[in-house]
């Protein structure tokens, strides 16, 4: 029986919180950077949607990710769990930061 309380992936894995290395993209870049890498961007809009379209976005682009999500206190569109999914498919890609 599944456990309803455990968030899976696409192919109903559990996923653990994802565990943030060095060398690697995460929630803790700027929306925009991430936005401007296609390999990161096609990440962001599949979990988040293409946050680009929205109003605000003008203001959220200069922003890290988490900080967004600390203040989206209704759980509108940055959820622990999406915020979770989000990472661990953004840790599976090396950053090209120096």
């Amino acid at each position: 029986m599944a456990n309803w309380f455990v968030e899976s992936d696409e192919n109903d894995e559990p996923l653990e919180k994802a565990v943030i290395g060095e060398g690697v993209y995460s929630s803790r870049e700027i929306l925009a950077d991430l936005m401007e890498n296609d390999e990161t961007k096609q990440c962001v809009v599949k979990v988040l949607g293409d946050l680009s379209e929205l109003p605000m976005y003008g203001m959220m682009k200069n922003m890290k990710v988490d900080v967004l999500a600390s203040m989206d206190s209704e759980g509108l569109v940055f959820t622990e769990a999406k915020i979770n999914r989000l990472n661990h498919k953004l840790t599976r890609i090396k950053s090209k930061k120096d």
